[in-house]
């Protein structure tokens, strides 16, 4: 079935795609995917045949994961939220994440059990290439006042299903809009799993506010704020956008390149600079800021009573780690 030797297991894809030395952060990210998607198979999955649905090599064998992939649509369609969590068993950083990834990691593995390489994703300055060669630049010469962009017309001319989360994400970014000079201008009604982006030239009296001159005038005028808004349909890349401005906050700039920046923000993780918080209607001030919590001492566990210890919360943790680091 297939040409190497690594055993057709969650270990053996996390080998695969490590020794193939070019998936680096996703490597561990699409490992976990996989592993607790063929944990969930083992104790069985209704929306798929049991029958041939008990382990992933079994699921691919059968239809090269095609009822798997109709799962996973409807694992992320109008009834996700219970689905996500029964899946990730409440991993509400690995579900959110899972939006944009799932799809590429079952991909992947499809790839990894036929025996062949993983496939790279595509740098930036490629899709930005192919969106001036086939938007930018025919737009401006039949004099239209802006273009529209399908992700999945991208995705399918230049055969990149693994990057569909890179196509939304590129168009998207600031670099993109100046160097094209212009400016998002919302979605087009779609089909599920389809992103149609809007955008319009920028006229001259537009080119004249956002002219890098007057951008370094006004911003003297007033410190600019840390609070940012990023709005957007699933998996235009608001998440990593999110990394990538929490490095530049704390790193004063950042790099376009995902893996580079990604690594970073791990590191800062691990040091206590950033926080992801998921805010859910459940949380309160006590778990942002502080509150009291129950605890028992060896002194009271005898006698089955507890006392109120306060304890820091998210917000309060993380200005306890920047203040201890400037000390």
């Amino acid at each position: 079935m297939s040409n190497h030797s690594y055993p057709i297991a969650p270990e053996g894809f996390l080998q695969w795609m490590e020794e193939s030395g070019i998936w680096r952060n996703y490597n561990d990210l699409y490992y976990r995917y996989v592993k607790v998607l063929d944990e969930k198979l083992s104790i069985g999955i209704t929306e798929l045949p049991q029958d041939h649905y008990s382990n992933l090599l079994d699921g691919w064998r059968y239809d090269r994961f095609a009822a798997l992939h109709k799962y996973i649509s409807n694992l992320f369609a109008d009834r996700t939220s219970d689905l996500i969590r029964e899946l990730f068993d409440g991993d509400e950083e690995l579900a959110e994440r899972a939006r944009q990834e799932f799809r590429t990691a079952i991909d992947q593995y499809g790839r990894f059990v036929r025996g062949v390489s993983p496939k790279p994703r595509q740098k930036a300055a490629f899709f930005r290439q192919h969106f001036f060669d086939n938007y930018v630049d025919q737009a401006r010469q039949s004099g239209q006042s802006g273009f529209t962009i399908k992700t999945l017309d991208v995705i399918r001319d230049l055969n990149v299903i693994h990057d569909k989360v890179n196509v939304s994400e590129t168009a998207l970014k600031a670099k993109f809009k100046k160097d094209a000079n212009v400016v998002y201008d919302g979605e087009e009604p779609k089909p599920a799993d389809e992103l149609i982006l809007k955008f319009r030239f920028l006229d001259r009296a537009e080119e004249e506010i956002s002219s890098p001159s007057l951008y370094e005038r006004t911003k003297t005028m007033r410190p600019p704020s840390l609070n940012q808004v990023f709005y957007g349909p699933p998996g235009a890349g608001k998440t990593y956008r999110t990394s990538q401005e929490a490095v530049r906050i704390c790193d004063g700039e950042v790099s376009e390149d995902r893996t580079v920046y990604m690594e970073r923000y791990n590191k800062l993780m691990e040091h206590g600079r950033i926080e992801f918080v998921t805010f859910h209607q459940s949380f309160s001030y006590e778990d942002f800021v502080e509150g009291l919590r129950p605890y028992v001492s060896s002194e009271l566990s005898s006698s089955g009573g507890f006392r109120l210890r306060v304890r820091n919360g998210v917000f309060k943790r993380t200005e306890k780690s920047k203040n201890s680091r400037s000390a």
